[in-house]
């Protein structure tokens, strides 16, 4: 173990290393004997030669001063780099450009090479630029006349200014991105609840999964739904289906099951083919939002037009589920939260409230056979619309659908009819020739913003007796479910935010039927800071005529930190006429594991429950697990979420979902590296892989590696990468990581005395390696890549270190401690 005499030594001399440009200065002024005025050094590579004004020193004064008179040589004129290669931040025309590997040469000049171009992201030909040497480095400023090179040794970073016709731009072709790569993937959300009270005994299992897998730019997917319910199963297949991004055309072809995207038309689930652009699939099904409250753990389903399309389960309390998958974006969702003791509660959340309504620019084609038609004859459709803008304020979208007996078309209008106000207005009409019915419906959406704090949403759609979609018009439906149609929905929303008050929420819907009835519901909440207190309320009321009191609900929760990483909280909350007191305490234990436990107390009958949770994020998989006990019941629940990457170095587990393009990242052989991505933090696994779970179409990611995790033997030579990608490929990464062994040698003369002070260490191409310490010390940052070291100084004849290195190396420790003795090279002398 190193003692923190040791440790303190070891840092001052990487200190006074780091510093050594600057540090001689002062003390080579001070001891030279003809001072011109010192030019600053070229930057050019090709320039070899010293200036004429160069500083010169007296010899004898650094001797005394315990300097080697071969560095006031070296740093003659300034400050510069040593020669090598080294890890510099980069910065091209005031932009940062993460760090590079740039290479120096016997005179401290920069080398530009391929690979500095490269990150620079300066467009150059290597064979236009080079000089007539043999060389490999080029002249940019030859190329460029205007262009600057800045170094600065002291903060190992270089910074470039060079002309903007310079810099590399995205072609138009899209040909620069990373296309191609084979892998299967797949990705799971399993959860589980099972509650025992007495002669009643219950058990839920759900899994959302989705299989598939990525070759030559193919993405071929299927999503499940399945559940089981005391033993009652039921399985949904959303959808499976084949895609494919043709760049030069700006297409994407799907075929299979799809969802069809219809711009100004309800979509429709069918076994075909589809043609988009790359905009209109990238907003096809966007994730839908639902919010409720849970009065204890339970499970929630969420279903559109009847297919059940997400399942999971959340803890008591407030809720928000968001990316919800949608069959189309015009039919509403229908919720059911249904509790350990079986209650449950339903509700239906407008689509106008579930998420964003406005369509993406650009066309959609579909032909194909009707999916889930419900045992009917499932008949063929065509389907095609276009959305775009006819000036900067005002959008156009259109759309027409075509079945066996039956038609539609649609319109919609987008426009910005005053400062931060946005209107859409949405007309569809029908035709279903078999039932002799025609109709229309309409949609009007209306977004104001108001002084930078307010927020409101209005939306309102109506449709005739006799309008169908397409669903309605090839399902055979009995006449109380035709009268059970929808006639009005209504929807508002409000916010307001500010900064000592905090942020309000609401949001109202109405539902009206053929048949007179309707269902109302209302939520709200607020949140906000008092101190370092956060302060939460959420209500939800059902506002329908039957069992009104029952679905109404208050949550209250004031929570305070106790620390940096715990908190401890109370609540109240009342549901059907019943009150219940509350307090948690949580703890964020590392970044792999939080837990969180709390008591209960019901004002009714004077009972008290006990809630425990855990989460956890063993670096390939997200783990939750609850426990809950009451004087009724005992209910446990688990859920386990992420994906498995099969690729071509074998398999690689992944704590997030694969979407259509991702990567593979390989670092070196060391386990549990942490990466960041687009998605979150990931880890390499045994093998030194790590998946990288979303990576942008046609865009560009940054992933970079947290250094503070790499093991102490291990180095890296460019921890940060910008991967651009196209839709559908598995691109493959590659971090260039090199073993190393740091090494604080205390040397002695082959008589048993301390090497000087000052004392220059070269290695055998006569590169600097480090300088003498006091006590003989020498410090060798990586010893494996320069195991023949050579000091010389004044007054001491060059010698060669002579030093044994132990077998194991102790990952655990920065640096390790070893003996050397320095020998006279034969024939050398000083």
């Amino acid at each position: 173990m190193n003692s923190p005499v040791t440790g303190r030594r070891l840092c001052g001399a990487q200190l006074r290393l780091a510093l050594l440009p600057l540090a001689c200065a002062p003390d080579m002024v001070g001891a030279h004997a003809d001072v011109g005025a010192a030019n600053a050094p070229s930057m050019s590579p090709s320039v070899s030669e010293r200036s004429d004004t160069d500083i010169e020193f007296d010899e004898h004064m650094l001797k005394l001063r315990g300097i080697d008179p071969t560095l006031a040589a070296y740093f003659r004129s300034a400050p510069r780099f040593t020669a090598g290669r080294h890890v510099v931040s980069l910065t091209v025309n005031g932009t940062a450009m993460g760090l590079a590997k740039a290479r120096f040469d016997h005179h401290g000049a920069l080398c530009i090479d391929r690979e500095l171009l490269d990150a620079a992201k300066v467009d150059a030909e290597l064979s236009a630029l080079r000089d007539r040497t043999t060389s490999p480095c080029v002249d940019l400023v030859t190329m460029y006349p205007s262009s600057k090179i800045e170094l600065s040794p002291a903060k190992a970073a270089i910074s470039l200014l060079v002309p903007t016709e310079a810099l590399r731009t995205r072609q138009r072709d899209l040909s620069g991105y990373a296309r191609g790569g084979t892998a299967a993937l797949l990705n799971y959300e399993i959860v589980g609840l099972d509650s025992r009270g007495g002669s009643h005994a219950s058990r839920y299992r759900s899994a959302n999964t989705e299989v598939g897998f990525n070759a030559g730019d193919w993405v071929v997917r299927s999503r499940q739904v399945s559940t089981s319910t005391d033993g009652r199963q039921r399985m949904e297949v959303l959808d499976t289906y084949a895609s494919r991004s043709f760049a030069e055309q700006r297409a994407v072809v799907q075929v299979g099951e799809i969802n069809v995207v219809n711009p100004a038309l309800s979509g429709a689930q069918l076994t075909g083919v589809q043609v988009t652009n790359e905009q209109a699939l990238a907003h096809q099904g966007a994730g839908a939002t639902v919010e409720g409250i849970a009065q204890g753990p339970a499970r929630v389903e969420v279903r559109q037009d009847g297919v059940l399309v997400y399942s999971t389960v959340v803890p008591q309390g407030p809720f928000t589920l968001t990316g919800i998958p949608r069959i189309n974006r015009y039919s509403d969702l229908d919720v059911t939260v249904t509790g350990a003791d079986g209650d449950a509660q339903r509700f239906t959340v407008n689509s106008a409230l579930a998420g964003a309504l406005d369509t993406a620019p650009g066309y959609a084609i579909a032909l194909g056979t009707l999916r889930n038609a419900g045992g009917t004859e499932a008949p063929w459709v065509v389907s095609g619309g276009w959305s775009g803008s006819i000036d900067r304020d005002m959008s156009l979208s259109a759309g027409v659908m075509a079945a066996s007996r039956y038609h539609s078309i649609g319109l919609g209008i987008g426009a910005f009819v005053a400062k931060d106000t946005q209107l859409h207005v949405n007309l569809a009409g029908s035709s279903a020739t078999r039932e002799g019915a025609r109709g229309w419906q309409g949609m009007l959406t209306l977004s104001q913003r108001l002084d930078g704090r307010w927020s409101i949403g209005l939306a309102h759609s109506r449709q005739s007796r006799g309008f169908r979609d397409l669903l309605d018009a090839t399902v055979v439906r009995s006449v109380a479910s035709r009268r059970s149609r929808y006639r009005d929905q209504s929807s508002a929303s409000v916010s307001w935010s500010h900064p000592r008050l905090g942020s309000v929420s609401a949001g109202y819907s109405r539902t009206l039927l053929f048949n007179r009835r309707g269902t109302r519901r209302a939520l709200a909440s607020w949140g906000s800071r008092l101190g370092r207190a956060s302060v939460s309320l959420s209500a939800e009321w059902n506002l329908g005529r039957v069992r009104r009191q029952q679905g109404n609900s208050v949550y209250f929760n004031v929570s305070v930190p106790l620390g940096e990483s715990r908190r401890v909280s109370s609540s109240v909350r009342r549901y059907a006429g019943e009150t219940r007191y509350g307090a948690h305490f949580s703890e964020q234990v590392n970044d792999y594991a939080s837990y969180r436990a709390g008591l209960e107390y019901r004002s009714s009958d004077r009972r008290r429950s006990l809630d425990v949770g855990v989460s956890l994020l063993p670096r390939y998989a997200q783990v939750d697990g609850s426990y809950t006990r009451n004087a009724n019941s005992t209910t446990y629940g688990v859920g386990l979420r992420g994906g498995v990457l099969w690729h071509a170095h074998g398999l690689t587990a992944s704590p997030y979902p694969m979407r259509d393009t991702f990567g593979v990242l390989s670092a070196g052989d060391s386990a549990g590296i942490r990466v960041s991505t687009p998605s979150g933090p990931v880890w390499t696994d045994a093998r030194g892989y790590a998946v990288l779970p979303q990576l942008a179409p046609f865009g560009k990611s940054s992933i970079e590696v947290a250094t503070d995790s790499l093991p102490r033997n291990v180095d890296i030579e460019n921890g940060a990468a910008v991967v651009e990608a196209g839709r559908g490929a598995v691109a493959f990464l590659t971090f260039g990581m090199s073993k190393t062994r740091r090494v604080l040698l205390t040397a002695v003369t082959a008589d048993g005395r301390s090497l000087p002070a000052g004392a220059t260490v070269t290695d055998e191409k006569g590169e600097l390696v480090s300088l003498v310490q006091g006590g003989g010390q020498v410090f060798v940052a990586n010893a494996l890549a320069t195991p023949r070291l050579s000091v010389s100084g004044p007054d001491l004849p060059r010698c060669e270190l002579d030093f044994r290195l132990e077998e194991q190396v102790d990952l655990g420790a920065y640096y390790e401690s070893a003996a050397a003795v320095c020998r006279v090279v034969g024939g050398l002398g000083p």
